[in-house]
């Protein structure tokens, strides 16, 4: 199963089917949803193990996004949110990082700027007021802006964020394949795409292995 899961072949109706024994028996919903629950939490692990991204030389882009589970309300289509922070590094895209954040001031996204950013990095982002210390924290960051009310990329400095976008894409993919995840498995959810993307198709299951 584990093997599976790296493949994302993994759902309950194909190794209900790959593990069907002669008498008919086969893993159960409940069981599948532990063992699917557990390998995600490998990938939590793996996850937590990754230096920060970036140094001297690289550029890592860094944004917010919503994760969003549309259902309805009494007849009104309502939209339960979880922010979103993340980054990843310019020309390496397995080197990456996405945590689920409550708010998304300074106080929360800055401590996690320096955890997960190495030190002297370029960063580039949006103008989300919380990202005004970066060049504050004594690691020598670079800080460069640009203003999407007005383009995608600085015309003077470069900053774009293009790459962290395409990053958000992929890690929604799965999320919008399930219509929304419930809001207590969305960290566990996220780690397995972060670990996804991180890991080629032939590299995963020795990568769950070495995180075991």
């Amino acid at each position: 199963m584990l093997y599976a899961f790296g493949w994302e072949q993994a759902s309950l109706r194909s190794l209900q089917h790959e593990l069907r024994l002669p008498d008919g028996s086969t893993i159960s919903k409940q069981s599948h949803t532990d063992y699917m629950s557990f390998f995600r939490e490998i990938c939590a692990v793996n996850n937590k193990r990754q230096p920060p991204i970036g140094g001297p030389g690289c550029v890592v882009e860094i944004d917010e996004t919503a994760f969003s589970k549309r259902k309805y309300n009494r007849g009104k289509r309502m939209a339960a949110q979880q922010w979103v922070f993340g980054g990843v590094m310019r020309g390496d895209k397995t080197k990456l990082f996405a945590v689920p954040v409550a708010k998304r001031d300074i106080d929360t996204l800055i401590p996690l700027i320096a955890r997960h950013i190495a030190r002297g990095t370029e960063i580039h982002s949006d103008c989300w007021p919380a990202y005004n210390r970066i060049e504050t924290l004594g690691l020598k960051y670079r800080h460069l802006k640009v203003n999407h009310s007005i383009t995608f990329k600085c015309k003077i400095t470069g900053a774009c964020t293009n790459t962290v976008e395409g990053m958000w894409q992929k890690l929604k993919l799965g999320h919008k394949k399930r219509f929304g995840t419930h809001r207590s498995q969305l960290t566990s959810h996220i780690d397995s795409a972060v670990f996804f993307v991180r890991y080629e198709l032939e590299d995963r299951f020795e990568a769950l292995l070495k995180a075991i």
